[in-house]
């Protein structure tokens, strides 16, 4: 897939890296010609098939995992500055709103806005396209929540006004993708 600004291109490789999958991140010169500059890998758990499908907004990639986890699906989503480097910032795994072990093969299909602001997702198995927007402004509060392996439930320990404004950050505070919305339209 190649940028908005037609400066980079994105393949995805699903069968590489031991069925994992990767994708291979390239510059494109005046030329045309293509240079390597990175590969958008992961070692996220149970992560297959990644690069299946990809898209890019201006600074954002996303690339589609649809058999990880047995076939929920998955997306990794890289941050590319203005030189070419790419940072892997998030995943997103399939949410469960119609059951944990159903199929979803939620990223099946991805794609991004031209401003990065909106995020798509398929998962064909369950006649759905999720809806992300990306969030930059985590100057929020920050709590870090670490679980004991044990327990399968906790206290956040604060109150938030409604679920679309709860986001999960990396260490950083670097932006993300919100939290899945489910957006139904009338026609």
């Amino acid at each position: 897939r190649i940028s908005k600004n037609g400066d980079f291109a994105v393949v995805g490789a699903p069968g590489a890296n031991s069925g994992i999958g990767r994708a291979l991140h390239y510059a494109i010169d005046f030329n045309g010609v293509l240079s390597p500059l990175g590969l958008i890998d992961s070692n996220a758990n149970g992560m297959t098939g990644l690069g299946q499908c990809t898209d890019q907004g201006t600074h954002w990639i996303a690339v589609g995992a649809p058999t990880s986890s047995t076939n929920k699906g998955a997306i990794s989503i890289a941050e590319r500055d203005t030189g070419g480097t790419v940072i892997v910032k998030q995943y997103i795994t399939a949410p469960d709103s119609f059951g944990s072990s159903a199929a979803k093969l939620f990223g099946q299909s991805v794609a991004l806005s031209e401003d990065d602001a909106w995020l798509y997702v398929g998962a064909p198995t369950a006649n759905k396209v999720y809806v992300f927007a990306l969030r930059q402004d985590l100057t929020e509060t920050i709590v870090t929540i670490t679980g004991t392996g044990v327990d399968t439930s906790f206290s956040l320990g604060f109150t938030s006004p409604a679920a679309e404004t709860l986001l999960v950050a990396d260490e950083t505070g670097s932006a993300s993708y919100d939290a899945y919305n489910d957006y139904t339209l009338n026609s």
